[in-house]
């Protein structure tokens, strides 16, 4: 593969770990959030919570679709049939 190519991918990996990491940091804020809110101990998250848990979806989910487009172009099907993190 092309060094340039090489990189490029490289780099897509990297961004969707990163963002994979980062929803899951906000899913798990929430998930604690509504769990002392059960427990009567804590308000349950807040909107802002919910709307950067969204954002980081959706910037995860449009990694993953740049990563298994990029992946059929230079031909890695280890990388296009990859199954989606988040569904």
């Amino acid at each position: 593969m092309d060094v340039s190519l090489d990189e490029e991918l490289t780099a897509l990996e990297a961004a969707r770990t990163t963002a994979t990491q980062a929803r899951e940091l906000a899913q798990d804020r929430i998930v604690r959030a509504f769990r002392s809110q059960l427990e009567g101990t804590g308000p349950g998250p807040s909107d802002a919570d919910v709307q950067c848990f969204a954002r980081l979806a959706l910037v995860e989910k449009a990694l993953q679709k740049e990563l298994r487009g990029f992946a059929e172009l230079v031909g890695l099907d280890r990388l296009a049939e990859a199954p989606e993190t988040i569904q």
